[in-house]
């Protein structure tokens, strides 16, 4: 059994969550979008990745070895902005080798002799505050850079001019963060966004920290499934490591291995993308987590979002706080689409949780919790078809016409509809209590309210078809389908 806790508001997110039970789904985002910034962002080590692309850019550089494994350490340092540490740290060494030498009485040969002879005994003796910087095999290389600069200090500008000319350095430079911003960067983001992931927990509807965390400080819900009811498997389903450390992921795992610059143009070598690698990179999370026993479905998508299909939900546990007219409402979801219904109690003698089945599923009838959702209902369809007529205009005289506009009318059109569903939930449920009590009722202005509804579906309507197009561009899962608004108007 795998659980999700939700937050179920009084306001729109208690519309998606309500209608993603209705629909059998749950809400899946890219990890771009996540709230913990280090959630699902794949970790990189800035000091890796310049190796990498380093290598990637200096393997079609005709320079001999030495030089490589010079540019190699400089150029990396320099591109962290770390350039004069490096400086500090070559100066430091050439005391140190100054002092080793006499006291192993090896002062009439060169720094460079001295470390092919002596180097192990060499680097062994020298602080970390060096070692950090420089391998023992490079200590051959950076000994006769040393050896070739006559001055105590040591400049930038030196060091540069003794391996390449300063603008082959700077070229050298700009290539491996022009591979690094056009390629890598954009590649990356590329993938996580097509990427979706939807959160689960393993650890039961009686999580004390779940309920405060994720549902709403136990004024939501938590919904209850059963995964071995899978049909088909929607994607990748992994339990969530927790770690000290957090893994890095390098360019091969992307499947970036190679590069040539011909005719000023980035030529990549791509070679296939190690998913199953990239999957376990989203399953990890800092131990301070582990409260969660979270897993995760990991699905690919056209989108920065979707609704993943899932299996019958067993059962939904209501929150301690929650908000009376969202427990009515989920107690007709439940009725409608016949879901164990369960509500939280507390122990008087201890900290423990407890749950009890909800065997009236009739909610009592309160004509001013209705008469409240409306009102926010209505204020937010206005708000939804305001924004959907003004951009839809500009979009059918062709001005700013671009993706995002586009998803903005679908996203808009989707919460008006929504919010249409509801109001009208809530309408029939105000119509059929008031006229038990008064049969003789005039209801003129509750058809006039019906009545407008279905005028603003009617413009949606219009608006959709005018761009209808446009929209085919839209990913099949974003999609605003006409059969939603005929079920919605037929209701």
């Amino acid at each position: 059994m795998f659980y999700q806790y939700r937050p179920c508001r009084l306001d729109e997110f208690t519309i998606y969550d309500i209608d993603n039970i209705l629909h059998d789904v749950v809400y899946a985002q890219t990890p771009l979008n996540m709230n913990d910034p280090f959630d699902s962002q794949i970790g990189f080590s800035a000091g890796k990745l310049f190796d990498e692309l380093i290598d990637i850019v200096l393997n079609v550089q005709k320079l001999d070895e030495n030089t490589k494994i010079a540019i190699r350490l400089l150029v990396k340092y320099d591109l962290m902005d770390q350039f004069s540490d490096v400086i500090t740290a070559l100066m430091e060494l050439k005391k140190q080798l100054t002092f080793l030498q006499r006291s192993m009485h090896q002062t009439n040969i060169s720094y460079a002799t001295f470390i092919s002879k002596f180097g192990k005994q060499i680097y062994q003796r020298l602080p970390k505050t060096i070692k950090r910087y420089f391998t023992e095999r490079s200590l051959v290389t950076f000994g006769l850079l040393i050896d070739g600069i006559a001055q105590t200090e040591i400049t930038e500008e030196q060091i540069k001019n003794l391996l390449v000319s300063r603008e082959q350095f700077e070229l050298i430079k700009h290539e491996i963060i022009e591979l690094r911003d056009k390629v890598y960067i954009p590649k990356f983001k590329e993938f996580l966004s097509k990427v979706n992931i939807s959160c689960f927990s393993a650890s039961g509807w009686d999580n004390s920290l779940m309920w405060s965390h994720y549902a709403n400080s136990y004024h939501g819900i938590c919904i209850e499934y059963d995964f071995t009811q899978f049909d088909e498997f929607p994607g990748f389903i992994r339990s969530i490591q927790y770690l000290e450390q957090r893994p890095t992921i390098s360019l091969k795992d992307f499947g970036i291995s190679a590069y040539l610059k011909t005719d000023k143009k980035i030529d990549i070598k791509h070679t296939e993308i190690d998913i199953n690698k990239i999957v376990d990179y989203l399953c990890v999370k800092s131990p301070k987590w582990d409260y969660e026993k979270e897993w995760r479905i990991i699905c690919s998508s056209d989108t920065t979002a979707s609704f993943i299909k899932m299996p019958r939900i067993k059962s939904i546990t209501l929150g301690l706080k929650m908000d009376p007219l969202c427990r009515k409402l989920l107690l007709d979801v439940c009725k409608i689409k016949d879901i164990d219904c369960y509500e939280l109690t507390i122990g008087y003698d201890n900290f423990k949780i407890d749950r009890q089945r909800v065997e009236n599923m009739q909610a009592d009838f309160n004509i001013d919790l209705e008469t409240e959702y409306v009102e926010l209902l209505g204020a937010n369809i206005d708000k939804s078809v305001e924004r959907i007529t003004e951009i839809a205009t500009e979009l059918s005289e062709g001005k700013n016409l671009n993706y995002q506009s586009l998803l903005i009318v679908n996203q808009g059109a989707i919460d008006a509809i929504s919010n249409m569903y509801f109001m009208k939930i809530c309408i029939n449920n105000v119509v059929k209590n008031v006229l038990e009590q008064d049969s003789s009722l005039d209801i003129t202005k509750i058809k006039t309210i019906v009545a407008n509804l279905n005028s603003s579906i009617n413009e949606i309507q219009e608006h959709y078809n005018a761009l209808k197009p446009t929209m085919e561009s839209i990913p099949q899962n974003i999609r605003l389908h006409n059969e939603k608004l005929e079920i919605l108007k037929s209701n």
